[in-house]
């Protein structure tokens, strides 16, 4: 009787602790869902620099390389910058580390900025955050039996800066994204289901592009409404800033 419960506790314990493994396997699986593999470069702290094989995950801010001299996993302290061609962005996409503080108004660190674009009197760049990732565990019925029902919500802010020599490095808009999705067990089977996303849009200094464009910022404003461009979309952003350097070419 003894060894039987002895037994049953040690079950118990197992059952509990792989079903935790298997929550936090499927919470990473999520925040890694989107990580993509690349031919790029990595410049290390040291000034040298590798050529290989990037994966990149804007979420969780880590850099994993692979070449043929040196394989290693980074983040932005030990690493200067890297850049990849993104085929589905069909651009050469370039991230660097720069101290910076965190977004919760504590110290600052290293984080990696990514350039968007690079004009000749300021500079867009852009940096994500992650914020939280949040489980709710619940049952449902279906099938005529009960079934565990985990909601998965992960969230990261993306945030959009100007950056000049007189200004300095200036937030302008943020993104916070929320990520849904649900890890159901259904007796033995166990499936992932992203359910979509929700963003919220908040423009942080809205008068950050007056004061970077100064003279010219009107005529550009006029060119957008025009073009029935945001200045709050970042591609919109991006298609009124390129107009902006054609005005400083004439």
């Amino acid at each position: 009787m003894r060894c039987l419960l002895i037994a049953v506790v040690l079950c118990s314990t197992i059952c509990a602790s792989a079903q935790k493994m298997s929550e936090a396997r499927h919470i990473t699986m999520q925040l890694e869902s989107d990580y993509a593999t690349y031919e790029g470069h990595v410049l290390l702290t040291d000034g040298s620099e590798e050529e290989g094989t990037i994966s990149y995950n804007e979420k969780t801010a880590v850099v994993s390389f692979k070449s043929d001299s040196k394989t290693g996993t980074y983040n932005a302290r030990n690493l200067i910058g890297f850049d990849f061609y993104d085929p589905d962005a069909r651009r050469e996409r370039i991230f660097f580390s720069m101290e910076y503080e965190m977004r919760d108004g504590g110290q600052r660190t290293s984080q990696f900025f990514e350039v968007l674009r690079q004009y000749k009197d300021f500079a867009l760049i852009v940096k994500t955050d992650p914020l939280a990732v949040k489980k709710k565990i619940g049952v449902a019925e279906a099938l005529g039996g009960s079934y565990e029902r985990n909601r998965v919500v992960t969230s990261y802010a993306t945030t959009i800066y100007f950056v000049n020599d007189n200004l300095g490095v200036r937030p302008y808009l943020e993104h916070q994204t929320k990520d849904v999705s649900h890890f159901n067990k259904l007796w033995n089977w166990d499936y992932f289901l992203l359910d979509g996303q929700r963003t919220r849009l908040r423009v942080i200094d809205k008068h950050l592009p007056k004061d970077v464009l100064d003279t010219l910022y009107e005529k550009v404003d006029d060119y957008a409404d025009k073009g029935h461009l945001y200045w709050d979309v970042k591609d919109d952003l991006i298609q009124i800033l390129d107009y902006y350097e054609t005005l400083l070419d004439n």
